[in-house]
Parts: structure tokens; C-alpha cells; sequence
């Protein structure tokens, strides 16, 4: 008996293969009508969220407050405290000490102030002479005060000695441990609230945590 191959006839298709066909057909129509009505909005209605948050922080004062000497330069200090790095980090200024004072910065602060002397065309005339202005009608620098939090340290200079005592200027300092356990100055908590309002702790602060969206 000879081999017959029998075609299947074009009418027969299996049963798995016209169900999806079915359903891609229902999935084109539904697609369609989908495209064809839009959802549409109302006009929009900006809300917020507020959050209260606790930043906590100690206060001290130097009894008796500890006096700065120009004669205290970064090559001469260990960093081993928040007050060797103040010292230091005033000293120098008060020397006119440009480069030990650049130095005693945290690298990532030092490396930006850096770049922005560089675009705006400072060099160390610049801020020798800015110093010689800010504190030359001075003649008494003494560390006041000491702000402590669990991330970094504020430490007050208090320059006094001019003709009328209301005059008296307070300069803070931000320090922190680098790396290898040496304190130095930083410009690494410019978000942080705490050093721009810890004088006043007990007025509200505003921060926008996120941009309103444009309406």
C-alpha cells in the first residue's frame, strides 16, 4: 500500500489559534474606543504636606573665653580638637596667612573655594587685603561660644576692641573630622538650618522640602 500525505482542508484551524485570534480582535476594538475618549481632567488644586522636624543641639560658653593669636598658624596646630582647628583656622587669618589658611580646609571645600577664586578672579591679595579690612579696627579675638550637634561643630570668634563696644562681631565657624580624625573648617552643611538659625531656637524655620508643581 503506497504512503498518502493528506492535506488538511483551508476550512479546518485549530481551536488554540482562533481563540487569540478573537482576542486580538477584541483587543484592537477596546483600543480603539480607549483612544477615542480621552480621560480629562478638572482644573488643578495645589495641596501640601507640612512636616515638623527637631534639630537638637548644646550651647557652651568658654569660661574664660579662649584668646586667638595671630602667632597661631595651620603648621603649628595638631587638629586634634575643634578648638585647635578654630585657632588655627583664625590664626591664619589674622597672620594673613593665605596659604596655611586654604590648606586647613576640608578637601571638598577647599577644592570648591578653589574653583571659584579661580572664576572669579581672587587670589590670595585679595583675601589678605578682605581680612586686613574685616578685622584690622579689631584688637581683642577670643573663642566665645561652642555649638555642638552629632555631625559637625560651631565654634565663635568674638572680635572686639573697637571704638564703640556695639560693634563687636561674631564670626562662626563650622568644623569637622576629616578622614583621618583631624578637625577642620568646611562648607559641607550649607542645607543644614541649624548654623544659620541656632541663635534664634526657638523661631519657626520654613524650608521648602519639594517644588510646588506649575499649575
Amino acid at each position: 500500500m503506497q504512503n498518502r500525505t493528506v492535506t488538511p482542508s483551508p476550512a479546518y484551524l485549530p481551536e488554540d489559534w482562533l481563540a487569540r485570534t478573537v482576542l486580538v480582535i477584541v483587543f484592537l476594538v477596546t483600543g480603539n474606543e480607549l483612544l477615542a475618549r480621552q480621560p480629562t481632567l478638572g482644573p488643578p488644586e495645589l495641596g501640601k504636606v507640612t512636616v515638623h522636624s527637631l534639630h537638637y543641639f548644646t550651647v557652651r560658653d568658654y569660661t574664660p573665653p579662649v584668646p586667638v593669636l595671630s602667632t597661631v598658624g595651620a603648621e603649628r596646630s595638631p587638629l586634634d580638637t575643634p578648638e585647635d582647628a578654630a585657632l588655627a583656622h583664625f590664626g591664619s587669618i589674622l597672620e594673613g596667612n593665605y596659604e596655611h589658611w586654604l590648606a586647613l580646609w576640608d578637601e571638598t571645600s577647599r577644592e570648591g573655594m578653589i574653583k571659584r577664586n579661580t572664576e572669579n578672579g581672587r587670589d590670595a591679595t585679595f583675601w589678605k587685603k578682605r581680612w586686613r579690612k574685616s578685622f584690622g579696627p579689631f584688637s581683642t579675638f577670643e573663642l566665645t561660644r561652642r555649638v555642638d550637634t552629632d555631625a559637625f561643630v560651631i565654634i565663635v570668634l568674638r572680635a572686639s576692641g573697637a571704638d564703640d563696644e556695639r560693634d563687636d562681631r561674631f564670626l562662626d565657624t563650622i568644623l569637622k573630622r576629616d578622614p583621618q580624625g583631624k578637625w577642620r573648617p568646611t562648607n559641607s552643611f550649607g542645607r543644614d538650618p541649624i548654623p544659620a538659625n541656632w541663635r534664634f531656637p526657638e523661631t519657626p524655620i520654613k524650608i521648602i522640602g519639594r517644588e510646588p508643581p506649575k499649575l
